[in-house]
């Protein structure tokens, strides 16, 4: 138990939105000083977009798993209801609130409730597995928010128009 102690010790709080933060990388390097191989292996494995997770020893992901697919089922109906012009209730967000947002709003507001989420599950773990999973997790949210940068994706989007011009002159 020390080796999760003196681990979760050691790493800087995350807040949502912030631009400098350990990375993924980094933190697994820190990781494989105090934890085993084992334990190593289920962090490294716990990916954002990954929803079957299957390991008895991470029970507590449940609540994350069944969280994560209502949140996407939620969407998925609301993106429905849009093309199909039909307003949805939802019991996690509002879609009146979406129709005033842009679609980098509303990627932002499913990462923050993400966030939410997992600060909850969270609460009571300050140095187990359960809180390393759960940092890993908040660290790949940050680094989702951080390739939103406004530059970069316009240079992004110039790069493409530029290939579909050229490719269109062929």
């Amino acid at each position: 138990m020390d080796k999760y102690y003196y681990l979760a010790s050691q790493l800087p709080t995350l807040f949502f939105k912030q631009k400098s933060f350990m990375s993924k990388q980094n933190f697994l390097e820190e990781s494989e000083k105090w934890l085993s191989k084992g334990d190593i292996g289920v962090i490294a494995n716990i990916k954002l977009d990954n929803y079957e997770i299957k390991n008895e020893r991470l029970s507590f992901l449940k609540n994350w798993l069944d969280y994560e697919n209502n949140l996407r089922t939620e969407i998925g109906k609301y993106r429905k209801s849009r093309l199909e012009n039909y307003q949805i209730t939802s019991k996690l967000f509002s879609s009146t609130d979406l129709k005033e947002k842009t679609p980098l709003e509303i990627e932002e507001m499913f990462l923050k409730m993400r966030w939410d989420f997992i600060v909850e599950m969270e609460s009571g773990h300050y140095s187990d597995l359960q809180f390393l999973v759960f940092y890993y997790l908040r660290i790949q949210i940050l680094e989702r928010l951080n390739l939103f940068d406004k530059e970069h994706g316009k240079e992004n989007f110039s790069e493409l128009i530029t290939i579909d011009e050229e490719e269109s002159n062929i």
